[in-house]
């Protein structure tokens, strides 16, 4: 399959149209949504690339009114194990790319333990040793006073969650 279309119609007037297009492994490449009598019939565009390995490599969001993929969008960077280490803006100034995200610590799962996002906020991550399931999630770092998240997760016996510790 190379298109899908889907379109939604009020009362006989169209509110939107979309073309889905996939590449030759099935995956989404690109995606264009129009939005009939809108602004004279806006189009937005959507495109994701992949990496050599099948990963997600790009992704370009809808904020663009042609299919020219050259900015406002995100690059995956990936470690030497295959693993999310960078989220960056994909058009970059002098050969710098704007940090989104960062991975700066993992366990020996593989589970992120630390994390750096682009406005200065640290996420700290930590497990239940027996199934590796989400302990407690904190954040903290920019102008956020104290810990400005803690949340301590509880789970049942097969996975399931069930509150926080209080609830």
């Amino acid at each position: 399959m190379a298109r899908v279309w889907d379109s939604v119609t009020v009362c006989g007037s169209a509110q939107y149209s979309q073309s889905i297009n996939f590449d030759g492994l099935g995956r989404v490449s690109q995606t264009t949504t129009t939005f009939p009598g809108h602004n004279n019939s806006t189009t937005h565009y959507e495109k994701q690339t992949y990496d050599q390995f099948g990963r997600v490599f790009q992704v370009f969001d809808s904020a663009r009114s042609s299919a020219s993929f050259n900015k406002n969008g995100v690059k995956n960077v990936y470690n030497s194990q295959g693993y999310l280490e960078r989220v960056v803006d994909v058009a970059g100034k002098n050969g710098k790319h704007d940090l989104f995200y960062q991975v700066k610590a993992m366990d020996a799962r593989g589970k992120i333990t630390e994390a750096l996002y682009g406005n200065g906020v640290t996420q700290k991550y930590a497990y239940y040793q027996g199934t590796g399931l989400a302990k407690t999630i904190k954040a903290f770092g920019s102008n956020m006073i104290d810990n400005a998240q803690h949340i301590e997760l509880v789970w049942d016996e097969v996975g399931e969650y069930i509150g926080h510790p209080s609830s």
